[in-house]
């Protein structure tokens, strides 16, 4: 893995790089977690390997919802296709059960404010559990 790497422009147009003394590595659940949460966030179409990746869950205040169950429906939809994209991405590597997808358990789905707040379950192949929730705000 490679390190990341700061770069700062100064006042004066000075460019300086620095490097962090520790490496930071992300593995197993964490790792899984942090596909889910970037799919979940990153707008469908935007990725320019793969046209499939993401989903409109970003710009759900933009949405205009007949009620909350007609929100919840439609967020519960685009979970559900990341899931099934993650889920077909994975499909054929060999990828530790740790980081691999099981399934995704929806916990609670509010919306406050043109906001909306997920929780969700990240099941791995292992079968752990890891909570993560997203929001939009």
């Amino acid at each position: 893995m490679k390190d990341i790497t700061f770069i700062t422009v100064g006042a004066k147009g000075k460019v300086t790089q620095a490097i962090p003394r520790t490496r930071m590595t992300v593995s197993g659940r964490e790792k899984l977690a942090n596909e889910v949460a970037k799919a979940l966030l990153t707008t469908a179409g935007t990725n320019a390997f793969n046209s499939e990746y993401g989903s409109g869950f970003a710009s759900l205040s933009q949405y205009v919802f007949e009620d909350e169950d007609d929100a919840r429906n439609i967020i519960i939809s685009m979970i559900r296709d990341v899931e099934k994209s993650i889920q077909n991405n994975q499909a054929g590597q060999d990828l530790p059960a740790e980081e691999t997808l099981k399934n995704i358990e929806i916990g609670d789905v509010s919306i406050a404010d043109a906001n909306v707040y997920v929780s969700l379950y990240i099941v791995n192949l292992v079968g752990t559990v890891y909570n993560v929730n997203i929001s939009t705000d």
